[in-house]
């Protein structure tokens, strides 16, 4: 009987794995098999796509070669998570024993010879967080040497919470990007830092705050947002930020109606330079001004990639791009893209924008029987469709009604 521990720890196993497996083929059988089919140009382009996606409880990811549910996942991969931005993925095979328990892709950096991540942890009590520190960790890729220090949030006495949205490396000097909840902040709309991290000295040497002077604008500041892709890992030169301001309002006011949101008043771009440490408010072209606004009050959205700013606003019958490039100051590009249904593509949500190697994708980020879904890829230098494509069901299932399909993030591998 001496061995009764370790049969008995087997015979569990075995039951949870058959349980987990027999749970993961029913719930497959319910589950239609979706696909990206190429319908125009090059079939080449959409290979490289992975749709993040949610179909009613479950999530997917979706590519040229299929659908992959979340639950039809090995439980090993579940529990190392392996389920995941294919990103993360590529690179916990790349460097497993540095990625290990790493999944936040927004705290990572990359370059020829570094990978470097961090990560705030925090305590929490009775809900709310506290005592947060920053956790640092690099690898020299050719050597394999890995560094690590820790290093406390400055005044982290005064934040409700802190929230990586970007890092950098530039000589040598780590430039952490963080989103901070201020406690007595009564807009509650918190503040952006830029942290630098002396990587030899293992020293916190720098924390700015991104502002701008408010020249001209009225109203209160109500959101500060990073505009660069979290999914760009390095190589920009800017990161470029969008201040938006609303009516001030007393919100003490007893006559103020507790679901009353302000008026959206206007915005300000700011931009700062990763190489000299310089902010810079940017005076755009009144043509770009024009579009700011536009966009804000639609599905549009700005864009950083090569130093040139995106501005993508989609209309009743077309996707309009035009590009501002940070160096010259000017406006570099326009361009018209007919797209089918556009105004249909607005009514059911948000589209996915995604920039890479100078071609932009867009794709639907609600799917349904009543719409057809689109995925376009453009040539941001000539204007260009290099391809067009659509989810398709596939299988057996293609014929029966297929609920509303949501995608939440795009990826290129």
């Amino acid at each position: 009987m001496r061995y009764w521990k370790s049969i008995t720890i087997i015979i569990i196993v075995i039951l949870t794995f058959g349980v987990f497996y027999i749970q993961a083929a029913i719930a497959g059988n319910y589950n239609p098999e979706f696909a990206i089919t190429t319908t125009s140009g090059d079939e080449t382009v959409l290979k490289n796509l992975a749709l993040l996606s949610n179909y009613q409880v479950d999530d997917l990811i979706i590519s040229t070669e299929g659908s992959k549910y979340k639950e039809d996942s090995s439980y090993i991969d579940l529990i190392v998570g392996n389920y995941t931005n294919p990103k993360i993925k590529q690179l916990q095979g790349d460097h497993r024993s540095f990625m290990r328990g790493k999944r936040d892709i927004s705290g990572l950096y990359e370059n020829e010879g570094l990978l470097a991540y961090a990560e705030v942890n925090f305590e929490l009590h009775r809900g709310e967080a506290s005592d947060f520190s920053f956790d640092i960790e690099t690898l020299d890729k050719e050597s394999g040497k890995k560094t690590a220090f820790t290093i406390d949030v400055p005044e982290k006495k005064i934040f409700n919470y802190v929230y990586i949205e970007d890092v950098r490396v530039v000589d040598d000097v780590m430039k952490v990007t963080t989103s901070n909840s201020v406690k007595d902040d009564k807009y509650r709309t918190g503040q952006i830092h830029i942290y630098h991290f002396n990587l030899t000295d293992q020293k916190l040497v720098k924390d700015e705050i991104i502002e701008a002077e408010q020249e001209g604008m009225d109203g209160q500041l109500d959101l500060v947002r990073l505009l660069n892709d979290y999914e760009e890992l390095g190589g920009e030169k800017y990161l470029a930020f969008e201040l938006e301001y609303v009516e001030d309002i007393d919100l003490a006011d007893e006559n103020l109606h507790h679901d009353y949101y302000p008026e959206y008043k206007g915005s300000e771009l700011v931009v700062y330079n990763l190489e000299t440490n310089e902010q810079e408010e940017i005076e755009l072209p009144d043509e770009l001004q024009q579009a700011m606004k536009r966009i804000d009050n639609t599905f549009g959205n700005i864009y950083v990639h090569n130093s040139k700013l995106h501005f993508i606003e989609m209309t009743d019958t077309s996707m309009e791009i035009m590009v501002y490039n940070l160096e010259s100051g000017e406006t570099d590009s326009k361009h018209s893209i007919e797209i089918p249904n556009a105004d249909t593509v607005m009514q059911m949500g948000s589209p996915i924008y995604k920039i890479r190697d100078d071609k932009l994708y867009v794709v639907n980020s609600v799917i349904s029987r009543d719409m057809q879904s689109s995925i376009i890829a453009v040539d941001l230098a000539t204007g260009d469709k290099l391809s067009e494509g659509s989810l398709e069901v596939q299988g057996k299932e293609k014929d029966k009604e297929i609920y509303n399909l949501h995608v939440y993030d795009l990826v290129i591998e």
